[in-house]
């Protein structure tokens, strides 16, 4: 499946836009994928940015370079360049991250391709014609969806919102959790990949001199950075201070630091992702909102202003007060799991109706789709509802694939296992099979809508393999549990012989 992307970068937009993202499209490659990228030119080189990590841009090069943040002025012409560059292999997918394009151009796009469109977003403050909305960030208000109402031409099918969708790079997804020491032996400091305010001397400064801080700095910047020769002078002389550039990710530079300095943005995330506690500054208008939030809920401290006083005066309270630092490590690590992009990856590849792939389940499959089956989420919906240990469900899968009367399947998306369906024969006076359908998924994965596709995708396999006859398919769904009542009233599973039984007839 093939999924385009329009983001831009520059030395005043920063890179946060396109470094999300990368981060997204690397998971959509993950599941099988195709990506590419539109961008306009700028002071930056966003191409080289996304080549080395490995994913396809074409410039937009006919247009004049976008540097400043804000409305396109020319956003009709940059969408008939996006149309023409596009038209001859349509994407099923446009993903639009960028705060200059509004619901004409999105409805130009969906037109001419026959595309669905996905929005990156969270200022809500222009028209938006999305088939999904992503919005990573948190919400002040009643809801998201409420947030956006006033903006919205078509309401999204799917939404993506909070936290627990935000966009980072897998090696999140795998972190431990970062424990804080006693005392703060070294400080990271990222004010983003072009820190267009010119901060990081200031956060230097107030590390020193500020707080007398006498300990290792890690400084993270890029060659993208205007303002990067001032910062090698301030770095060059302070033999305690390292400056690192164009690190492809950051998980463990945040790691490795006791605290950190960095802006309110989309690094917010990473860092609560790794549980580091931060000093937090509001570097733009898309976080004024998100700070008091992130403050409030004890996941960040908030920088009281911009200037070396302020951050010391912020730094001073982290360094002194080791209870601070572990309450902020726990409530941000708390925030965000690190999933988010392979969950946003693999709802929107639902929403493209991307189909799952199937194969027999095998012995080695054992301890994941134990540790599947043993999660709470999937014992509090199944028959027996207590933990099975790992022998007694290794020695049951081998009886059950030496018997070969059922049919167990995982299936995949691209090379990521997601779930487990298995068919067990009913005994029956028809002459047509019966067979018992069970299912259960990764549950990182529940909620986004996958159960229907694999009950599909598990339905076309059993029919495959009984092509000349008619099959019987039988589900059982204990009290209480609606989201199964839905899945099978939906795929047209009619009452079987009690309330809580269906049944649906498959036909050769």
């Amino acid at each position: 499946m093939r999924i385009a992307f329009r983001a831009d970068g520059s030395s005043q937009i920063g890179l946060g836009h396109l470094r999300r993202c990368l981060s997204l499209a690397q998971a959509l490659q993950r599941l099988g994928a195709q990506t590419l990228f539109l961008c306009r030119a700028s002071d930056v080189d966003a191409q080289a940015l996304l080549a080395s990590a490995g994913i396809e841009s074409r410039l937009l090069a006919q247009l004049p370079a976008v540097i400043q943040p804000g409305a396109l002025a020319d956003a009709a012409a940059d969408a008939q360049a996006c149309i023409e560059v596009l038209k001859h292999e349509a994407p099923a997918l446009l993903i639009v991250d960028h705060y200059g394009i509004a619901a004409d151009w999105h409805e130009a796009l969906r037109q001419a391709l026959g595309c669905r469109i996905a929005v990156i977003d969270d200022l809500a403050d222009r028209p938006l014609s999305a088939d999904a909305l992503i919005d990573q960030n948190l919400c002040v208000e009643s809801s998201h969806q409420a947030r956006y109402a006033p903006w919205l031409r078509r309401p999204p099918a799917r939404w993506f919102c909070g936290p627990g969708f935000a966009l980072l790079g897998e090696s999140y997804a795998e972190l431990q959790a970062h424990v804080p020491a006693a005392e703060v032996r070294s400080i990271g400091i990222f004010l983003g990949g072009t820190d267009p305010l010119n901060l990081s001397p200031t956060a230097l400064q107030a590390c020193r001199s500020g707080v007398g801080f006498q300990g290792p700095i890690e400084i993270v910047s890029t060659h993208a950075n205007p303002h990067l020769a001032a910062l090698r002078e301030a770095v060059r002389a302070d033999a305690q201070t390292q400056l690192s550039l164009d690190l492809p990710e950051l998980s463990a530079f945040y790691a490795r630091h006791d605290v950190q300095i960095g802006a309110a943005g989309g690094a917010a995330w990473e860092r609560c992702a790794v549980g580091v506690p931060s000093l937090t500054l509001c570097l733009a208008d898309n976080q004024r909102a998100v700070l008091p939030e992130l403050e409030r809920r004890q996941a960040v401290l908030a920088a009281t202003g911009l200037d070396a006083p302020a951050l010391a005066q912020g730094l001073r309270r982290l360094l002194d007060d080791a209870s601070l630092r572990q309450t902020l490590a726990t409530n941000s690590r708390a925030l965000v799991d690190g999933q988010g992009a392979r969950k946003v990856a693999m709802g929107l590849l639902m929403l493209a109706q991307a189909p799952l792939q199937l194969r027999a389940a095998e012995l080695s499959d054992a301890e994941f789709m134990w540790r599947w089956r043993n999660h709470p989420s999937t014992r509090q919906v199944s028959r027996s509802q207590e933990e099975i240990p790992l022998d007694t469900h290794r020695g049951w899968l081998e009886r059950l694939l030496a018997a070969g009367q059922s049919r167990l399947f995982l299936a995949y998306r691209g090379s990521l296992a997601v779930g487990v369906i298995r068919f067990d024969p009913l005994p029956t006076s028809d002459t047509d099979p019966a067979f018992e359908v069970s299912l259960y998924l990764d549950p990182q994965l529940q909620g986004l809508g996958l159960g229907r596709a694999l009950l599909q995708a598990g339905e076309a396999a059993m029919a495959a393999m009984h092509a000349d006859i008619a099959l019987n398919i039988h589900a059982e769904v204990l009290p209480g549990n609606e989201s199964s009542l839905a899945l099978f009233r939906g795929a047209d599973y009619g009452p079987g012989a009690t309330p809580l039984r269906f049944i649906k007839r498959l036909k050769p």
